[in-house]
C-alpha cells in the first residue's frame, strides 16, 4: 500500500493527514507560499504603507498633509509625493490625496 510519502513513517503520515482533516488546510512551506495567496507587495500595499502617515487629520489640505506626515516621521518618498499636491485643495480621505498623486 502507498502512503503517498517517502520522508514519514507510515504512522507520522496518518497522523498529519489526520491534523489535514480536523484543520481543514495545509499550512504551506516558505517555497510554496505563492501557491497560498501570499501576493508580493503591489499597490494595496504602498496605498496602506503611504495612508499610515497621514494621520487622523482630515479634511486637510497641503500643508496640513504634510505637517501630519512630518510628524509621523513620513520618509521623503511620502513627502514628496504631498508636496507636489495643488495649495488650496482640501482632502476628505487617504484614498483622494492617493489618487491626486498617483
Amino acid at each position: 500500500m502507498d502512503r503517498g510519502s517517502s520522508k514519514h513513517s507510515p504512522r507520522l503520515d496518518d497522523q498529519l493527514a489526520e491534523e489535514v482533516r480536523s484543520t481543514g488546510h495545509v499550512e504551506a512551506s516558505s517555497e510554496d507560499q505563492s501557491a497560498v495567496g501570499v501576493s508580493p507587495p503591489d499597490e494595496d500595499d504602498d496605498f496602506s504603507r503611504f495612508g499610515s502617515y497621514l494621520g487622523r487629520v482630515f479634511p486637510a489640505d497641503r500643508e496640513a498633509l504634510l505637517e501630519s506626515a512630518r510628524g509621523f516621521e513620513a520618509p521623503d518618498d511620502v513627502l514628496d509625493r504631498l508636496a507636489t499636491l495643488p495649495p488650496g485643495r482640501t482632502y476628505r480621505n487617504a484614498s483622494e490625496v492617493w489618487e491626486e498623486t498617483s
